[in-house]
């Protein structure tokens, strides 16, 4: 009773039912699944088809791949040609090529790990010596070879829910619709496999992070239309690809300032499409500390952001890369860590996952999941500019998040005459979780480029951007609580036993 309870256990246990409550909930965002490197050297010499092992080309180490495991990594992309693998368009693949490449795919995949399969291509198969773009024009190689190559493929690990399948690395040199077309008809020669594994799907332009939604490679762009890709199984993953120099290549030693804004519209893309992403490639320069502060900043980024980033694999490792400035491989017979794994990849390195105790799927909508409850949140934005009309904004921000303007409720619109800075409220009431995580995400978005709504026909946004959040529902099953976290069950049936001592 109150009289009897010594003043010590009336603080106590209300502070273990507070603790409780921490304990009993999980993070309600999503978990960095693949953490790896590229294990790139089966598709060295692309000039020498089919080429010679060991000379032109060599195939990934297991002491290589066993070494990034004992890191913690559990995912590699392996980077392959087309061409060696199927020297024939339509016929057999080459038996000793495809030994080498599947006897280190079972070495990882016997290890818990993951094997990402890469035609490292760039939607290109040479014949009789002439490289040809795959379904281009006038082009002899057709999305009809290429769904018939991922068909034969992937038919090959059926029952293997470690292999993952990378359609094609890096197109360009043609336009995002037959992009689009060729990676749709992989897909779909995946599928009448049976292959029920996630299939990793690039973009055009070397299928740029940061050039997602960028038209210099023309209209429709990867923003436009990769997202209409069409798999029964809603397995997919769009795989992009980010380096930190100045023309993101991948091709300078030095880095620019990186603050991850080259990130967000792709993020916010994937977001607001429900979609997955992946960072296929990235690297950076063993040793230069601005490189290396980029390369940690951009994981934490993914981290952060990982209801959408599903992982990552480093570029590059391998028997093959000796000096090369962004090279992950140890040196001194596995024994001394590169710095860009000391200083910066280790530290991501926490809590793997491995393929025996994952799901392999990737994209939860495939679920029964309950009716989405209507979200409304209040937003304040301040824009330099000395007028603006209610429906003319509406319209640009429907837009702009893909909702009804019906949707959109002007609240307020005011004008400070001297600043000539216009402050607009508006409401935004949506039931796709997606588009309500999009406008929860548009204060950090703004921040790092004003200039965002300019897309839509609105004005430089000056000052911060508030957001008041009325509901959210949770990115997957289960609906969020106070905390904006997932419950734990069992552990708040502990909970409230817990309080019913404390009451008592």
């Amino acid at each position: 009773t109150n009289e009897t309870t010594p003043a010590t256990m009336k603080v106590t246990l209300p502070l273990l039912f507070v603790l409780s409550l921490f304990f009993a909930v999980e993070n309600a965002e999503g978990k960095i699944l693949y953490r790896g490197v590229n294990q790139a050297c089966a598709e060295f010499a692309s000039g020498a088809i089919p080429g010679i092992p060991n000379k032109n080309y060599t195939f990934p180490s297991t002491k290589s791949v066993q070494y990034f495991l004992d890191k913690g990594m559990n995912t590699f992309r392996i980077p392959f040609l087309w061409e060696r693998m199927q020297p024939t368009l339509g016929g057999e693949f080459d038996a000793n090529y495809f030994k080498g490449i599947d006897g280190v795919v079972k070495y990882i995949t016997d290890r818990k790990g993951f094997a990402l399969l890469d035609p490292h291509n760039y939607i290109r198969y040479k014949l009789n010596g002439k490289s040809n773009v795959i379904n281009g024009e006038g082009s002899n190689v057709t999305k009809a070879h290429f769904k018939s190559f991922w068909k034969s493929l992937a038919s090959r690990y059926l029952n293997n829910a470690g292999v993952l399948f990378g359609l094609m690395n890096e197109p360009h040199g043609t336009t995002t619709q037959n992009v689009f077309d060729v990676q749709q008809a992989g897909l779909d020669g995946v599928r009448e496999s049976g292959a029920t594994q996630p299939v990793f799907i690039e973009g055009n332009a070397y299928s740029g992070a940061h050039s997602w939604n960028s038209t210099f490679y023309g209209k429709p762009n990867n923003a436009d239309i990769m997202g209409n890709i069409v798999d029964p199984l809603n397995n997919v993953v769009y795989e992009m690809h980010q380096y930190f120099d100045t023309d993101s290549s991948g091709s300078h030693e030095e880095c620019i300032k990186w603050d991850n804004s080259k990130m967000r519209t792709a993020t916010r893309w994937l977001r607001s499409n429900g979609k997955k992403g992946f960072i296929g490639e990235f690297g950076f320069t063993n040793g230069n500390a601005n490189c290396e502060a980029a390369g940690d900043s951009f994981l934490t980024y993914l981290e952060d952001n990982s209801d959408v980033w599903v992982g990552w694999t480093y570029w590059s490792a391998g028997p093959w890369w000796g000096d090369y400035m962004y090279n992950a491989e140890p040196t001194n017979s596995y024994t001394v860590d590169r710095s860009v794994m000391k200083n910066v990849l280790m530290k991501h390195l926490t809590d793997p996952v491995d393929a025996s105790s994952s799901t392999t799927t990737v994209n939860s909508p495939t679920t029964t999941t309950s009716p989405q409850v209507p979200t409304t949140n209040v937003v304040t934005i301040q824009f330099n500019i000395s007028t603006i009309s209610a429906t003319s904004f509406a319209t640009a921000i429907g837009q702009y998040f893909s909702v009804p303007s019906t949707q959109i409720g002007v609240v307020s619109i005011t004008t400070d005459p001297i600043s000539n800075v216009t402050t607009v409220k508006f409401s935004i009431t949506t039931s796709d979780q997606a588009k309500a995580n999009a406008v929860k995400n548009l204060p950090e978005v703004l921040e790092n480029n004003p200039k965002e709504l300019n897309s839509v026909g609105l004005p430089d946004v000056v000052g911060q951007v508030q957001v008041d959040v009325t509901s959210y529902t949770n990115k997957g099953t289960e609906p969020l609580n106070s905390f904006g976290i997932k419950s734990n069950p069992h552990l708040l049936v502990g909970s409230l036993l817990l309080f019913c001592v404390f009451l008592y």
